[in-house]
């Protein structure tokens, strides 16, 4: 029973954050979904760098360098 609740409330909190692009249709749509990519970028950024350095014991600066380029190259076709 004790590892069905996680279980039940990870699901439920990705069904709303399925289901909240369709239905949340407020004027600060663009700012909220922004918030919600940049967050999830970041969450992916750590869990990759966690599993690198934390359970294989090893070091690389590529994870910082690609993001990095593709930081520096959005930039520039952004602007």
């Amino acid at each position: 029973m004790r590892k069905q609740i996680p279980n039940l409330a990870g699901g439920i909190f990705l069904i709303i954050l399925l289901i909240f692009p369709l239905t949340y249709g407020a004027a600060d749509y663009d700012y909220i979904m922004h918030i919600l990519i940049t967050g999830f970028f970041y969450a992916i950024l750590a869990a990759s760098w966690s599993m690198l350095s934390g359970y294989a014991g090893q070091f690389s600066f590529g994870h910082m360098g690609f993001m990095a380029i593709g930081a520096y190259t959005t930039g520039l076709f952004c602007h």
